[in-house]
């Protein structure tokens, strides 16, 4: 969940105050009717925040696709070790395969993923810069 303070217009990943303002200053979900109606209507805002939204499934569908295919190749693996000599250079084999196609598919699953969700921000990286709520109403300072 995304929160941004509408005091310094800083986001957090969580909390319920704002950590930079201290307590009293409360973090605004932008999941929120709320926040919805005051933060998503800048396009580049929503998009940048579909960004993030993003790229944490895709973090997460590589995950799961690490975590199933190493499974799957040590289940191989063990049983690669206790099967008779023709087959063990066979599930090995297959062991092998299962450490890494599942891992290269999720990771392919979640580039789409990502791509899809960031469908405002590709050709450039999400930055802290995507992440403004409005301009400050004090004037520029001159030095």
């Amino acid at each position: 969940m995304l929160k941004i303070c509408p005091v310094c217009r800083r986001t957090w990943s969580g909390g319920r105050d704002c950590p930079r303002c201290g307590e009293g200053h409360p973090l605004i979900d932008v999941a929120q009717p709320q926040g919805r109606k005051t933060f998503l209507r800048d396009r580049e805002l929503a998009a940048a925040i579909r960004g993030y939204y993003g790229a944490r499934t895709g973090m997460l569908i590589a995950f799961w696709g690490l975590l199933v295919g190493l499974v799957l190749a040590l289940f191989l693996w063990r049983k690669a070790m206790l099967a008779p000599a023709g087959h063990q250079v066979a599930l090995i084999a297959a062991a092998g395969v299962c450490a890494l196609v599942p891992f290269v598919v999720a990771v392919v699953l979640a580039n789409r993923v990502v791509r899809r969700f960031s469908r405002g921000c590709i050709g450039r990286a999400p930055g802290p810069s995507d992440i403004r709520i409005a301009r400050s109403d004090e004037p520029a300072r001159t030095t």
